[in-house]
């Protein structure tokens, strides 16, 4: 949070910050404190059931909620439709920018390079512990970008921006609070799997119990050893367990959505 004498510092640049949430009242405070400088924020929210709504009232924001879900992506091309400058800072409600990152996104507007659009370097933390191996480390996401250039793909989950243009780095920390206890990660488990699994359905391809075990246990020797797991410890541990429980229920939701499909179909 940019501060002068403790107070709250808005930046007069063209940057807009967007933000998509469904029950994020554990996070969101500090999400929206550490972007409080920018001069507009858009939250598009997915009809939270807890106090998500009433926390980002409390800030000077562009609140709007909807019923429906389309999907990750779907949802922040909505959020983006909303902008009315012509930057875009895309973050989510469990990620805090950094007052190093701040400046540097300040510093990277001002250039004015009109068709370039920034990486930020994600610090992960799981379960309160920074991660820095697991396949989390050198995590680089596309978040900082001229809103003329770039939407979101229209992925379920896993959404990324596609961009047109010059692409830089930036190292200042983006801090990602991802899964805040171990039923959170369970919680998880199921949304992201069952996401994929209609993403797998999609691409046609075969699906068997035995594709189901062998990309399960490829993505925990990938995580734990591939990747260097192990050297996160316990929790090093558990995510290895995590993409393997994740891999596995994607493809036996799969194939249970498959025989659904040709069930329908035979009818």
């Amino acid at each position: 949070m940019l501060k002068n004498n403790n107070k709250i510092i808005k930046i007069n640049l063209p940057i807009s910050v967007i933000i998509i949430t469904k029950n994020a009242e554990h996070s969101i405070k500090k999400t929206l404190d550490s972007v409080s400088w920018a001069n507009e924020i858009i939250i598009v929210d997915s009809n939270s059931t807890d106090q998500t709504a009433k926390i980002c009232q409390s800030y000077n924001v562009i609140f709007k909620n909807y019923i429906d879900w389309p999907g990750f992506g779907k949802q922040k091309n909505r959020a983006l439709r909303l902008v009315s400058n012509s930057w875009v800072l895309s973050i989510d409600s469990d990620e805090v920018v950094s007052d190093e990152l701040s400046l540097e996104i300040i510093k990277a507007v001002k250039t004015n390079l009109t068709n370039t659009a920034f990486y930020v370097k994600r610090k992960n933390f799981f379960c309160g512990q920074l991660i820095n191996y697991s396949g989390w480390q050198n995590d680089y996401v596309l978040r900082l970008f001229p809103k003329r250039y770039g939407q979101f793909s229209k992925d379920i989950v896993h959404e990324k921006v596609v961009f047109s243009g010059i692409l830089k780095k930036i190292n200042a920390p983006l801090y990602h609070y991802s899964y805040k206890n171990y039923s959170d990660v369970t919680d998880k488990i199921h949304r992201y799997s069952s996401a994929g699994a209609d993403i797998l359905l999609s691409l046609n391809k075969r699906i068997t119990f035995d594709s189901a075990l062998s990309h399960a246990f490829w993505s925990f020797f990938k995580t734990y050893f591939l990747k260097l797991g192990f050297l996160d410890g316990k929790n090093g541990l558990i995510i290895a367990f995590m993409n393997l429980e994740t891999t596995f229920y994607k493809y036996l939701k799969a194939i249970d959505l498959k025989k659904l499909n040709n069930n329908k179909q035979s009818k």
